[in-house]
């Protein structure tokens, strides 16, 4: 089974080697990089980073609890100006929106259902169809209710290593199934599994706050197969309660995830195993999870842990992809045995973790276009499903480097979908700067919120570009000569 598992890293590794020893070929002069029909072209946000008074959830709880640098508050007052939101999509050529429903919000207690909150969404999604968005709607983004995990009480209410939370999150979904389902045929159950999972349950950096970094199978393991569960029966729910077909296409309802996979690389020819051990454990026990119900999780190569059902709970994936990081070998670490270099280790830390001459976010984070390419080979090479860029986006003040970013990653994904990659959409993040889990410094919009003058929406240079991009379908030789040249030219 080792052999199984590795081989395609290797393979990828080779072709990364290879693509890293010339500058990448752009096109001729005069022509387009076009995408195909259909293209999904939109953005991304998630319900407490952009609506404001979410109170009912572990993240208010934890900025309650002086774990953050910001209280949320309004966040970008999301909730009230739904409309013009709708407005600033359509105006930069947005076909899909992707969203978050807030379970704490719809739901406030267990089985009790605020009726007034379910017609707010109900008039979101009205109006996304109105002006002719698609509506992709997330059911779990980071953010689950106190009723269920709240870090002030955890004895309590112990979050997703409880088989309550899997009950509860499944009844959620039905009802969301049930009162949705005639308007909306695109599902993602969760948003980075990966992520809430291992800040929460392993580092202990976001609610509920189990900390433990030397042993994966007190929090982080169970919390991950409980959640594993809950994406295997929500996705037979949501095909059994959503049974109209809202656009026409013959597809009542398909079904995915937003994954978080980063390009983890490794520092030396030493470090291979390692680099693979952190891939599997941070981008693929997930989907492995989810799509042949069967998980490797003490990383010796041979699977461990079955499901009661092997069937495939996935129609599609959702590819977040934002960043490099270099892995190391690391003995003391269980199971992984070996060390991602994450944010701002790639920057202050061991020298062997630095990326040399790279550039980097407000956040730290190292910006490695060719990195999108990397990751969708991984997942299509693995899972043969239809792809989609379902978050990418920088944090950073600048409009123009904004629109470098967007153009440079586009170009990758291009490159993806000439190598016969099935990438059927991009979805940036994010449409307006929003709370970024603990503080307002990041920015990330396409339009950047003025929070100071009524949480007025400004276009930014990248926002204009990459509607520019939505328009035409295609990237044009004066956005590559404009934008390209930071990461696409004279490496």
């Amino acid at each position: 089974m080792k052999k199984i598992l590795l081989i395609p890293f290797l393979v990828l590794l080779l072709f990364m080697t290879a693509c890293e020893s010339k500058n990448p070929e752009l096109t001729s002069e005069g022509t387009s990089l076009a995408f195909p029909d259909n293209f999904w072209w939109g953005t991304s946000t998630a319900a407490f980073q952009i609506e404001g008074n979410d109170t009912n959830v572990n993240w208010y709880r934890w900025a309650e609890m002086g774990k953050t640098e910001d209280m949320p508050g309004l966040a970008s007052n999301g909730y009230a100006m739904y409309e013009t939101d709708t407005k600033l999509m359509k105006k930069i050529h947005m076909n899909t929106y992707r969203f978050s429903i807030e379970w704490g919000r719809v739901e406030p207690a267990y089985n009790v259902w605020d009726e007034k909150a379910i017609e707010h969404y109900h008039k979101v999604i009205e109006d996304l169809r109105e002006n002719g968005i698609r509506p992709v709607v997330c059911l779990h983004h980071f953010t689950t209710p106190l009723w269920v995990e709240d870090p002030a009480n955890v004895t309590q209410y112990p979050g997703w290593i409880s088989d309550f939370a899997v009950t509860a999150f499944l009844g959620f979904v039905k009802k969301m199934a049930e009162e949705y389902g005639n308007e909306v045929d695109y599902w993602m159950i969760f948003n980075e599994p990966n992520i809430f999972t291992m800040t929460g349950y392993w580092l202990g950096v976001g609610p509920p706050g189990y900390g433990d970094l030397f042993h994966f199978d007190h929090y982080f393991y169970p919390a991950m197969k409980n959640v594993i569960k809950a994406q295997r029966e929500a996705y037979k729910i949501i095909h059994q309660y959503d049974t109209i077909d809202a656009d026409g296409d013959g597809v009542a309802a398909s079904v995915g995830v937003a994954q978080n996979m980063n390009d983890y690389q490794p520092v030396g020819i030493e470090d291979m195993d390692a680099a693979w051990r952190v891939t599997y454990m941070l981008n693929l026990i997930f989907l492995d999870g989810a799509m042949f119900g069967k998980v490797d999780f003490d990383l010796d190569g041979r699977y461990d842990y079955v499901y009661p059902t092997t069937d495939r709970t996935l129609d599609w994936i959702g590819v977040n992809y934002y960043s490099l990081t270099k892995v190391v070998n690391f003995d003391d670490l269980d199971y992984l045995h070996a060390f991602p270099c994450i944010a701002y280790y790639i920057t202050i830390g061991p020298s062997e973790c630095q990326v040399k001459n790279s550039i980097t976010t407000d956040m730290g984070w190292v910006v490695y276009p060719e990195g999108i390419y990397h990751v969708l080979k991984l997942a299509y090479d693995r899972y043969h499903l239809p792809l989609y860029i379902t978050e990418n986006g920088v944090a950073t003040h600048s409009g123009k480097f904004r629109a470098e970013f967007i153009v440079s990653h586009l170009y990758w994904l291009w490159r993806a979908i000439q190598d016969g990659i099935d990438v059927r959409g991009y979805l940036h993040w994010s449409l307006m700067d929003n709370y970024e889990w603990g503080s307002f410094y990041p920015r990330f919009g396409l339009y950047t919120v003025d929070y100071k003058h009524g949480f007025k929406r400004i276009l930014t240079e990248g926002g204009e570009v990459y509607g520019d991009i939505a328009e035409k379908n295609a990237i044009t030789p004066p956005m590559l000569k404009d934008y390209g040249d930071l990461f696409l030219r004279g490496e």
